[in-house]
C-alpha cells in the first residue's frame, strides 16, 4: 500500500486507542502513525499539591518526534476546589517554614518552569498552534512573559487556553507577567481565572490584536461577580465600550462563553460588540444582567444560527428573565443544545415544552437549585443544592405517566438528557416512551448533600447492603432491562463538573447481564448493568464526545478566590 494512503487512514482515526492499536499492526502503519499521535502532546501534573512535577521525561527521551508536536497541552487535576491553589503560595509556604534544607533548592514554580521549557525548546520553531496551560497557577514570563518563549519563538498560535490563579499574591503584585498582544494569529482564546490589572490589560491587548478574525471567546472570571469595584469591568477595563456608542466589535466571533463577570452595566453596548445575535454558541454562568444583555441583542433580529446555548442563573436573577430566555432561543432552526440551570423553582414545564417544539433538539439540560438553610447559630452558611422533585407536584408526576402525545418528552429526538431529580420521579417522566426515546446517555446530577458517597461497588449491594444506593440500582436495573430504554448506552449519576472532582460519589453505568451470589446472605443477585470500565473504549468515546454536556451548568467555579466572599 502506498505510504500516502497510510497517512489518509491514519488521519481518519480520531480514538487515540485505535491509533495505538494500528501502531501494532506493522512497521508502516507505525510510521504512518507516529506524526498523528504527536500531533498533540498531554504534559500532566497528577498531584495537585505538587504541580512542578509534570512528567515530560518520556518526551525528552523520543526528541525525534517532537517535530510533529503542533498542540501542547499543559494539565492538571481539579479535584480539590481550594483559594491557594498557585505553587506560588507552596514556595511562600517553604520559606516561612525557614527550612535549612529549602535554601540550596530550586522553587517549585521555576521547576515547573524549566521541565516545561525543556520541551518546548524541542518543538520546531512557529510551527506550534496550539497552547493551553490548564493547571491553575500563574505562568512564568520565560514561558508567555512578553519576551518569553512563547512569545519570541512560537507566535504563530491559533488557539490560546489558560486557567491561571489571578489573584496569587505574586500575579497581583506583577511580578508574574502575562503578554498577549504579540500574537497576531488567535481564532480561540480562553482565560479562567484572570482578576490583577496586568491579567486585564493582557486580555485587553490580545482582543484588539485579534477582533476582527477571533472566532470563539471564553472568560471566566471566577469570582468577579462578587467585587463591587468590578461590576463593569468587561465593558470598561477589558473591551473599553464607549458608552452610548453601539458598534460590532468581533464580526467573526461565533462562540461566547462568559462566566462570573456582571453585564448589567454597558449591556446594550455589549450587545453590539460582542455581536451576540450572530452567535452559534452562547454560554453564560453566574452573569447578573445576562437577562437585559439578551434583551438587548434581540433588538437586532432574532437569532437563527444558534446551534447551542447554556445559562446558569445568578442567585439574584429576577424571575421573569424566564420568558426572555424562551424568546431569545426560540423559534432556532438549529438549536441542538439546550442547557438551563434555574436558582427558583417553578417552570419546569414551560421549558420541557419549549425544547419539545425544538424538533433538531439532540441534548438538553434542565436544572433547578435552592437553599437549604442551617439553623441559626451554625457555622455552616446555608447550601445550595439541587431541587430533585424540579417543581413537580405528585399530581404533574401522575399526569406524566399518562399524558399520552402531550408529554414533553413525546416524540423527543434528544440523544442526551440531562436532570437533577429524584429517581422515582424519572422513571414515570421516561417510562411511557421506553421503546421510542433514542437517549444514549441519561445523566442524573446529583449536587451537595444529594450525592452518594461510599465504594462504588455498594451499588450491586442488596437491600441488606448500602440502602443509600438502593434506588441508584433499582432505576439501572429497569433502565438497562427489559422494560426500559433500549437506546440507552450510558447512565450517569452525580456531578461531572470538571469530570473527576466529585469522583467518589459519581457513577457511569452500561448495559450487562450478569449475576452473582450475595457473600453473605447467599442470595443470587441478577443485574442487568455495570460500571463503565476502562476497557470500554467505545463507551469512553460516547462520554469523551458529551463531556461538556455531562459538565453543563456547573454547581461551583472551578476554584475559589474568596471563600467567605458575600
Amino acid at each position: 500500500m502506498n505510504i500516502s494512503l497510510y497517512h489518509v487512514l491514519t488521519r481518519k482515526v480520531s480514538n487515540i486507542h485505535d491509533l495505538l492499536q494500528l501502531c501494532i499492526v506493522s512497521k508502516t502503519f507505525y510510521s504512518a502513525t507516529i506524526p498523528e499521535l504527536y500531533t498533540t502532546i498531554l504534559i500532566r501534573a497528577d498531584d495537585e499539591e505538587c504541580l512542578h512535577m509534570v512528567k515530560v521525561k518520556h518526551f525528552l527521551q523520543n526528541l525525534g518526534r517532537m517535530k510533529h508536536v503542533r498542540n501542547l497541552q499543559v494539565r492538571s487535576p481539579f479535584y480539590v476546589n481550594r483559594p491557594e491553589r498557585c505553587i506560588h503560595n507552596w514556595d511562600m509556604i517553604d520559606m516561612a517554614r525557614g527550612s535549612a534544607s529549602i535554601g540550596n533548592k530550586m522553587r517549585r514554580i521555576d521547576k515547573l518552569s524549566a521541565s516545561l521549557l525543556a520541551v518546548l525548546d524541542l518543538i520546531r520553531e512557529s510551527e506550534l498552534r496550539s497552547f493551553s496551560w490548564e493547571i491553575g497557577t500563574c505562568i512564568r514570563p520565560q514561558i508567555l512573559g512578553p519576551t518569553g518563549y512563547l512569545n519570541s519563538k512560537q507566535n504563530k498560535l491559533a488557539v490560546i487556553n489558560l486557567v491561571t490563579m489571578g489573584m496569587c499574591e505574586i500575579n497581583e503584585r506583577g511580578n508574574s507577567p502575562i503578554e498577549l498582544g504579540q500574537f497576531s494569529c488567535p481564532r480561540d482564546i480562553s482565560w479562567i481565572g484572570m482578576w490583577s490589572d496586568r491579567d486585564l490589560a493582557a486580555l485587553n491587548t490580545a482582543l484588539k490584536t485579534n477582533a476582527n478574525h477571533l472566532r470563539r471567546l471564553e472568560l471566566d472570571f471566577v469570582n468577579m461577580s462578587l467585587d463591587p469595584y468590578k461590576h463593569s469591568y468587561l465593558a470598561s477595563r477589558i473591551l473599553e465600550l464607549p458608552v452610548d456608542q453601539c458598534k460590532v466589535r468581533f464580526p467573526s466571533l461565533r462562540a461566547l462563553s462568559l462566566s462570573s463577570v456582571s453585564l448589567e452595566a454597558s449591556h446594550k453596548e455589549l450587545a453590539y460588540a460582542l455581536n451576540i445575535h450572530k452567535l452559534s454558541s452562547l454560554t453564560l454562568r453566574n452573569c447578573p444582567g445576562w437577562e437585559v444583555l439578551l434583551t438587548s441583542a434581540m433588538e437586532r433580529g432574532h437569532n437563527r444560527n444558534l446551534s447551542s446555548i447554556e445559562v446558569v442563573y445568578h442567585r439574584d436573577t429576577w424571575k421573569p428573565a424566564i420568558p426572555i430566555l424562551m424568546a431569545f432561543f426560540w423559534p432556532a432552526p438549529c438549536l441542538k443544545d439546550l442547557f438551563v440551570s434555574l436558582s427558583f423553582p417553578g417552570h419546569t414545564f414551560e421549558l420541557w415544552n419549549v425544547a419539545k417544539n425544538q424538533s433538531g433538539l439532540t441534548r438538553f439540560v434542565y436544572h433547578e437549585k435552592t437553599w437549604q438553610f442551617r439553623e441559626s447559630g451554625s457555622d455552616d452558611g446555608d447550601l445550595e443544592v439541587d431541587n430533585i422533585n424540579l417543581s413537580l407536584s405528585t399530581e404533574d408526576v401522575k399526569w406524566l405517566t399518562l399524558s399520552g402525545p402531550e408529554h414533553p418528552f413525546a416524540g423527543s429526538r434528544s440523544e442526551c438528557l440531562g436532570l437533577s431529580c429524584d429517581l422515582m420521579i424519572l422513571k414515570p417522566i421516561v417510562a411511557p416512551f421506553a421503546t421510542s426515546l433514542k437517549f444514549k446517555i441519561l445523566h442524573v446530577r446529583r449536587f451537595g448533600e444529594g450525592c452518594l458517597n461510599g465504594p462504588r461497588v455498594g451499588i450491586y449491594e442488596t437491600t441488606n447492603g448500602n440502602k443509600s444506593t438502593l434506588p441508584l440500582k433499582q432505576f439501572a436495573n429497569w433502565v438497562f432491562g427489559p422494560d426500559g430504554l433500549l437506546s440507552l448506552r450510558v447512565l450517569a449519576f452525580g456531578d461531572f463538573s470538571y469530570m473527576d472532582r466529585l469522583r467518589d460519589s459519581n457513577h457511569l453505568l452500561c448495559r450487562h447481564s450478569w449475576s452473582f451470589q450475595h457473600p453473605r446472605t447467599k442470595e443470587v443477585v441478577a443485574l442487568a448493568f455495570r460500571h463503565v470500565e476502562k476497557t470500554d473504549h467505545v463507551l469512553w468515546s460516547l462520554v469523551e464526545l458529551n463531556k461538556d454536556f455531562l459538565g453543563a451548568c456547573p454547581t461551583e467555579p472551578i476554584f475559589e478566590y474568596w471563600a467567605s466572599a458575600t
